[in-house]
């Protein structure tokens, strides 16, 4: 069950959830992570290529004098071969022109499709991981963004509340001093009786002083994140009890640490296509050339259709040195989430802790405030009776301000602690569902 504790705020409120959205739709990180995002999708289509058919044309006008092949040694080859009683006198003069002389018109085209090609798989798969991962760094810088505006938005409510409380600690400090200040002037209290009196109403000025100019500050912060200018936070609520740490652990789930795990991925889906590239190639390819005028030996029309097997046989290490570099990236990735999700555990340790700790701080100065109620109480009760003091009543007044001004520090703590656990392990923070007020 959640207990609702309010505190007050004299400014224009702004809910958490607001502020929240509000500088997300303005912060520069929406058109990083938009243009992360295009970026790999324009790498996978462009790793997915060498997978797909690629047709290319040509067309040339070639000038040449007449070329010429000499058959003698092929006549006498093929002579010799069946036995042929010839003598190399016989072809002095055997020559044949294989193209004519002057201009020649070329056009062609040709088709390639890789049949079997592991490095292009790999690369393709690499891509489709550095796409999510871009997704998942958006989503990460969402994610910062939302603790920064969740930490501005926490301050302003603390301040504001604390400014108004000082306040009131301030008017109440000043009656008392008055008051004090009047006793003495008619000499029933001695000057060192009112020395307390004003000394609690600077501290009071001093309180108040501190408070408006923090306040003043994390509206400007506030302002700055969202775009929204003369707002402060709306009073966030206060959850009476401390969720288990267990749970707390178990349920960390958060998008920098989605990120890190894409990071990973991504870096060893390298690694595979790096070492693929040692693998073989397999491609299957066909083309056509039209000859104007054609050769003797030959047609006007020509194809041609083959299957190609590729196999890199030594390339002074390289692909190994790349593969090993790879790897070591990826090693490295693997440790930063390692650290990435210690250091996320050790805070959500230490925000349950400070949760733990505010909650118990607020319930004794809830206890604090019940008893300087119950003093002003009795000191009124007092007076009414001829017995007591008006100093007395304004001295317990006094006080009942001050244990009020440390339940809103307190308050204002546990609701800070309260989000910013929300948020360690993953979810939205408790106030970004509540309007407040």
């Amino acid at each position: 069950m959640i207990v609702v504790l309010l505190l007050v705020s004299t400014s224009d409120a702004l809910p958490l959830d607001a502020a929240v959205e509000a500088a997300l739709a303005r912060a520069p990180i929406s058109d990083l992570a938009t243009a992360r995002v295009d970026e790999a999708e324009a790498r996978v289509r462009t790793v997915s290529a060498p997978l797909l058919p690629s047709v290319e044309a040509t067309g040339a006008a070639v000038w040449q004098n007449e070329v010429v092949l000499d058959l003698k040694d092929q006549f006498m080859t093929l002579a010799q071969a069946v036995g042929l009683p010839v003598q190399p006198s016989m072809f002095d003069d055997v020559d044949l022109p294989v193209v004519q002389p002057g201009f020649q018109w070329q056009a062609g085209a040709q088709v390639r499709q890789a049949l079997l090609a592991p490095a292009a798989w790999l690369a393709r798969r690499a891509a489709h991981e550095g796409a999510l991962l871009a997704s998942l760094e958006g989503e990460a810088d969402r994610y910062a963004l939302t603790g920064a505006v969740l930490e501005a938005w926490h301050a302003s409510a603390r301040h504001h509340a604390l400014l108004e409380d000082a306040r009131g600690a301030v008017a109440v400090a000043e009656r008392a001093a008055s008051l004090a200040e009047t006793l003495v002037t008619h000499g029933v209290a001695s000057e060192d009786q009112v020395l307390p009196s004003r000394s609690a109403v600077a501290s009071a000025h001093a309180v108040e002083g501190r408070a408006r100019a923090a306040a003043a500050a994390a509206d400007a912060t506030l302002a700055l994140l969202t775009g929204l200018d003369d707002i402060s936070a709306d009073p966030p609520d206060v959850p009476a009890e401390t969720p288990s740490l267990a749970t707390c652990l178990h349920r960390l789930e958060r998008p920098d640490l989605a990120a890190a795990g894409a990071r990973v991925d991504a870096a060893d889906a390298v690694t595979s296509a790096t070492r693929a590239s040692a693998l073989p190639v397999l491609g299957a390819g066909g083309g056509v050339v039209y000859l104007d005028p054609e050769p003797y030996l030959g047609d006007q029309w020509n194809w041609k259709v083959q299957v190609q097997l590729t196999m890199p046989l030594l390339q002074g290490g390289a692909v190994r040195a790349r593969g090993d570099e790879a790897a070591a990236r990826a090693a490295q990735a693997r440790a930063a989430e390692r650290a990435l999700r210690e250091r996320a555990q050790a805070e959500v340790i230490r925000l349950h802790g400070e949760l733990a700790a505010s909650l118990a701080s607020l319930r004794e100065h809830e206890s604090a405030v019940d008893l300087a109620r119950r003093a002003v109480t009795a000191a009124e009760a007092r007076l009414n009776q001829g017995g007591g003091s008006l100093l007395a009543l304004e001295q317990a007044r006094g006080a009942l301000a001050t244990a009020e001004l440390h339940r809103t520090l307190s308050r204002a703590d546990a609701a800070r602690a309260s989000d910013l656990l929300d948020l360690a392990t993953g979810g939205p923070p408790s106030g970004s569902d509540r309007s407040g007020g």
